[in-house]
Order: structure tokens, then sequence, then C-alpha cells
């Protein structure tokens, strides 16, 4: 069995991007960019802390802090990695393509060590999943010399000792694969329009029909699942055999949304919350597009868009709040909880300060949320003005005692447009910050 010993680790320091003016986002940001010429296709995180991600081209980098730095791990494999999965902190897979080869490496030393466990020619590998420690398939397309394309899946019972290969008789590419448990997984055609499932570790896979085709599919567990057709979201309850429609963007006039918005992955950390993410046209150009649900896929919120140059072409939530996602352009996109950005952003409060702090998020859109300190008890005003010095809405005319108040403002009445929020005692002292609300 072929190794690869690193040699050698480079700390990135990522660049730091300020959201752009037109953008909106409710808890995501961008937390840094890679500049290179080629984006990121994969993100891969086992806890908050410790996650990968990969290049199109033949790089991996590792993170120890959720995200915000990164380790550029040499890569001398010298191929496209095209998926990665991780068992824990230790070990993680990757797969991927040179050309006509197809190749399988893993590590269980955290990244210090890589060995090759599959090299297979004409076979192009899109996708792949650790199942336990002895279990792991790949999904892809094997390209037979002068045959058409072939789809294609490998499976390994022995933690990549061997393999079996099993072809599916289409010429459309097998897209990535979702572990759902120990012993059952799912993949699907690129477009996603039938759905491969496996109950006994690969051993076996069922076809399963798809409603049409739709963009992105995930399984909650064996019998649950949840498919974006745009603009429709759909739901099984019985492993796939029966979808039925559950959750629809058009408007109510029937007509899709302007945005044109397309999931490349959907992650449900539990059954309730959920997140699409993918990209959309915005304002002319592409973007990233995230939407989020709190019941189960009935409804859905857009929660970010305009962040990036790019569609994002991966992520995932680990639980209702960690999360991440990366674009074709380079830029890593973390969740923050408001009470984890706020705190981020604003200085450590001084008891003994009048002061307003930046409201997060902003821009932002509908609602966005202030934190201020009162030295002392005294009378307090809290007002938002436009740029004409018109007051628009007061959110704070009493006495208030002394400490951190957290308010949050609901702008639902006002037009898009800069606006200044003051904050006021009755001594006299008067703080001023500037607020961008974008429809």
């Amino acid at each position: 069995m072929k190794r690869w010993v690193l040699a050698t680790i480079v700390i990135l320091t990522m660049l730091r991007v300020p959201s752009a003016a037109s953008a909106q986002s409710n808890h995501w940001e961008v937390i840094g960019r890679f500049q290179a010429s080629y984006g990121l296709n994969s993100i891969v995180f086992c806890d908050s802390l410790h996650g990968w991600t990969a290049y199109f081209a033949d790089s991996l980098y590792r993170t120890s802090d959720g995200g915000s730095s990164w380790a550029l791990v040499s890569n001398t494999f010298l191929f496209k990695i095209n998926a990665l999965a991780m068992l824990d902190t230790l070990t993680i897979w990757g797969f991927g393509n040179d050309n006509q080869i197809g190749y399988i490496i893993s590590s269980t030393d955290g990244g210090k060590i890589w060995r090759k466990k599959y090299e297979g020619f004409g076979d192009l590998l899109i996708g792949g999943a650790v199942l336990s420690s002895q279990t792991i398939i790949a999904s892809g397309v094997w390209r037979a010399p002068n045959s058409p394309d072939t789809g294609l899946i490998l499976c390994s019972s022995n933690g990549g000792a061997s393999w079996k290969r099993t072809y599916i008789p289409s010429t459309q590419w097998m897209g990535p694969v979702q572990k759902v448990d120990s012993v059952t997984a799912i993949t699907s055609f690129l477009p996603l329009q039938l759905l491969l499932r496996t109950t006994d570790a690969g051993a076996s896979w069922q076809e399963l029909n798809v409603p049409g085709a739709g963009s992105a599919l995930t399984f909650l567990d064996r019998n649950r699942g949840i498919l974006h057709r745009p603009p429709e979201f759909m739901r099984t309850w019985d492993g796939g055999a029966h979808w039925a429609v559950t959750a629809d963007l058009r408007d109510s006039l029937g007509n899709p949304p302007f945005d044109d918005f397309s999931s490349s992955v959907l992650s449900f950390p539990d059954s309730l919350y959920g997140w699409a993410i993918g990209g959309e046209f915005y304002r002319g150009g592409i973007s990233e597009g995230i939407y989020h649900t709190s019941d189960g896929g009935y409804t859905w919120k857009k929660e970010s868009e305009g962040l990036t140059g790019n569609i994002l072409h991966d992520g995932l939530m680990i639980d209702r709040t960690h999360g991440w996602a990366v674009a074709y352009d380079g830029q890593i996109l973390a969740y923050k909880r408001l009470a984890d950005a706020i705190s981020e952003q604003a200085p450590k409060l001084h008891p003994d300060e009048f002061a307003l702090y930046q409201n997060y998020p902003n821009p932002f859109n509908g609602q966005t949320t202030f934190i201020y300190n009162v030295a002392s008890r005294t009378y307090v005003t809290f007002k938002i003005y436009d740029l004409l010095g018109r007051m628009v809405s007061t959110l704070v005319d009493n006495v208030q005692e002394s400490g951190a108040h957290l308010i949050r403002f609901q702008a639902d009445h006002l037009a898009s447009g800069v606006y200044l929020a003051r904050l006021s005692s009755s001594a006299g002292v008067t703080r001023t910050t500037r607020i961008i609300l974008l429809r």
C-alpha cells in the first residue's frame, strides 16, 4: 500500500472579506477566501472545530478552530479531489480523479500521512461517504474505452483493502453519496432523477424514482427524505416510494421566484431544522443563495444572498448553530448565531461607559439587533432617523438601569436605504451609528 508523507504544511491567514453593501444575510457571513484560480468544491466538519475543505485543483486544507484559520496540506497526489468524508478528527477520506484515473485516499492521523486506497483507470469519482471504519462507498462514472459512460458505485467492507464495483446502466453520472446510518446510504444520477439506496452497507442497491429532475436531496433516516425540485420542496415518508409537495416558492400568482434559486445541497441536523444551500441570480449576476426551514420543510425563508460572486457548491450544518459553506470563487461562509456574532463584533462591554455598538446583521433585511450600554441609571432615548433628519422609529424612551441592554428593531415599515441609529441620555451624551436596510 503506497503512502505519502506530507512535506509541507503552511498556515494560511484567511482574508477577511467584508459584506458588500448590496448583500443581505441573516446569520451567515464570509469568514475568509482562498486566492487561487480554482474554487472550493467540498467541505466537511466532524464537530464545531475540526474540518477540511478541498479545491477543484489538488489542494487540501484543514482547520481546528471552526474555520477562523486553515492549514494548507501540501498535496502530492496531483489529482482533483471532488469529495471529502470525515469519520472523526483523525480519519479523513478523499475521492477524486486525474484525467482518466480515479483515486481514493485516506489518513488516520489528522492528515500527516496519507495512503492510497484505490486507483482505477476510467473511473471518475464524484462522491464518497464513510459509513463506518470498515465501510466506505464512492460514486461516479466509468468511462470504458470506446463505450458509453456507465454509472459506477464502489464499496469496501474492509477499510479500503478491496472494493466491489457496481455498474448502473445509464450514461448519466452518479452524484454525491449521503450516509444515513452505519449500513444505509443514498446516491442518485445527475441531474437528480433516479435514487439509489442501500440498506446493507452497499451489498445491494434499490432503485427508486424521483418525481422530476431535482437539484438536491437528503434523508433524515431510512424513511423520511426531502427533495428540492425548484421551485418546490417535496417529502417522502416511505423511503422514496412516494413523494408529496410540502412547500412551493412560487408567488400567489404561480410565478416562480425571480432569483431562480437552486440548491446544491440540503442539510438537516434534525427533523425540524434544515438549510437549502446553493445559488441564484442576484442583481444581474450570480451569488450564493441559502434558505432555512424550522418546521421540517413546510415553510422556507431566505437567509443569505449577495455575499459571494458565485454559487455555493457544498455546505453542511452539524447542528442548529454551526454550519459552513464553500463557493466556486474560493470564499468560505459560516453560520453565526446572533449572540455569537454580536459578541465577536462588539468590544468588551465596560460598565462605566455609555456606548452603542454596531447592529447585527448590517446590512439587514427586515430585522436587526442592537446592544448598548448604560453607565448609570438615566433617562434614555433610542431612535432611528433617515438621512434627512426625520425620526422614523422610536425604540426606547424611558428610564433605564445601568448595564448592557439588547433590543431588536423590526423595519417592516421602512424603505431600503441608509439610516442613523441614535442613542441619547438625559445627561446630553449621544451615540450614533449607521445602519443599512436592504429589501
